[in-house]
């Protein structure tokens, strides 16, 4: 998800599951490594960029720019999706090549925290960079792009990472990222994978709350299938926020542990299908006729428009206003 756990990253994009913890004490340690940097520095730097504008050779960039107006739209705790930087909040990227993810590779994370562990500072140096790439710094990416495309501190040259981490600066307006990720393009087939765009949402099993009104939110869990079909069930019924709430909802599962659906409830499952628009940041649900009666939810079609996220969940609202929450339960 757009907040999927550092482990799963691990384990969707290499299939080895003995290198996730390894994996997890490298980001743990990058996280704080770069958590300890002058973070006033960074913050006036980035006002600095802003104020100055782009450089006119780079204006004809996409340059996301800050919609300051929309936080009051957000609920508490949510950042605008044009103003993420933070790639652990962006979704799931496309894996390269090599089938790791091109901004979390979790084979070399785990190399490097293993050396890491025995005193090489070298890796402690990479894994530093690493992590203030990874938390948005565009100066960050731009340095750690340097360390792929050099093979610095002992690690193997990276192109293709090389690329993505010029790229990602670039795309903040970054002009010296943009003559690196040129460069990179004139010597090197670079995959398209590089260059994609995160999926805020992806296949897995998703809790969808709509908010109603101030009082009254409904609660669905869906299954968004790779090959764009969608089941899914309403877990109990609409309800006020001031009495039963969604987690005495979930508590209420089966023995498996899912949230219960009532299986004597038929009317309260549907099926369909799902696609997400990774350029307008829209999700779409259609809701098919049963020949079993399957409710007919609200409409025959939802279109979410994301907004803003957050650890652990997106928002976003539909044409009528109507806000919703959504929330990976697995992946």
């Amino acid at each position: 998800m757009a907040s999927s756990s550092i482990c799963t990253a691990a384990e969707s994009s290499s299939g080895e599951l003995g290198m996730i913890d390894a994996t997890a004490g490298a980001m743990n340690y990058a996280a704080n490594a770069f958590s300890r940097e002058d973070d006033a520095r960074r913050t006036s730097a980035a006002d600095a960029r802003g104020q100055g504008g782009l450089d006119s050779a780079a204006a004809d960039m996409p340059v996301r720019r800050p919609r300051m107006a929309l936080r009051d739209t957000l609920p508490e705790g949510f950042v605008p999706l044009r103003e993420v930087k933070n790639m652990a909040l962006l979704g799931r990227w496309t894996p390269l090549d090599d089938r790791m993810s091109p901004c979390l590779p979790a084979r070399v994370l785990a190399a490097m925290q293993r050396r890491y562990d025995l005193g090489d500072q070298e890796a402690a140096a990479w894994l530093k960079a690493h992590a203030g790439a990874y938390a948005g710094d565009p100066d960050a990416q731009r340095v750690f792009a340097r360390v792929c495309e050099s093979g610095l501190y002992r690690a193997t040259a990276d192109l293709q990472r090389a690329f993505f981490w010029y790229y990602r600066a670039w795309l903040q307006g970054d002009h010296q990222s943009r003559k690196g990720a040129e460069r990179l393009m004139r010597s090197t087939r670079i995959s398209s994978a590089a260059m994609a765009e995160p999926m805020l949402v992806y296949p897995g099993q998703w809790r969808i709350t709509a908010h109603l009104s101030d009082r009254l939110n409904s609660t669905s869990l869906f299954e968004l299938s790779a090959d764009g079909t969608a089941g899914g069930c309403l877990i109990g019924d609409s309800v006020a926020s001031a009495g039963i709430t969604n987690d005495t909802r979930a508590a209420a599962g089966d023995s498996c542990g899912q949230p219960a659906c009532a299986a004597s409830n038929r009317d309260a499952r549907y099926h369909g299908g799902w696609a997400y628009d990774g350029i307008g940041h829209v999700l779409t649900l259609i809701f098919d006729e049963s020949a079993s009666g399957a409710r007919r939810w609200r409409s025959d079609c939802w279109q979410i428009a994301l907004l803003g996220c957050r650890v652990g969940s997106i928002c976003g609202r539909d044409r009528r206003s109507v806000a919703y929450t959504l929330e990976c339960v697995t992946s």
